[in-house]
C-alpha cells in the first residue's frame, strides 16, 4: 500500500516565530542546525489547542510566499495544505504539507 494524500484546511491563531538553533546528536556527536519556525495555534472542539510549527523555509513554498512580518501574534490565519499518511508498518513518517497562509 502506498502513502494516502488528504487536503486539509483550518483557522489558526499565530502565536510568534521560534527562533532557529542547532543541537548536538548524542549518538554521533554531530552538530545538527535547525531553522526558525512559526507557530500556530488551533482550538479543538474540546476547548484543548494543538500547536503547530511550521518551518520558516516551508512558508517561502507557499502561494503567494509568506511573509511573516505582516503578522502580529493573535491573528487568525486560514492554513490550507494537505496530510500525508505513510503506511502501517512503514519507516516512513506521515507529515503534513502547508500550501497557504492567508489572513483568516
Amino acid at each position: 500500500m502506498s502513502s494516502v494524500s488528504w487536503p486539509v484546511a483550518c483557522v489558526a491563531e499565530f502565536r510568534g516565530v521560534r527562533p532557529g538553533g542547532e543541537f548536538t546528536d548524542k549518538q554521533t556527536g554531530e552538530i545538527i542546525a535547525y531553522g526558525a519556525r512559526a507557530q500556530f495555534e488551533v482550538e479543538q472542539e474540546d476547548g484543548s489547542v494543538t500547536l503547530i510549527p511550521v518551518r520558516a523555509t516551508e512558508l517561502d513554498k507557499c502561494t503567494p510566499p509568506v511573509d511573516l512580518a505582516g503578522f502580529a501574534r493573535g491573528d487568525k490565519v486560514q492554513l490550507r495544505g494537505h496530510v500525508v499518511l505513510q503506511p502501517r508498518g512503514s519507516a516512513a513518517e506521515s507529515f503534513a504539507v502547508i500550501e497557504s497562509v492567508l489572513p483568516a
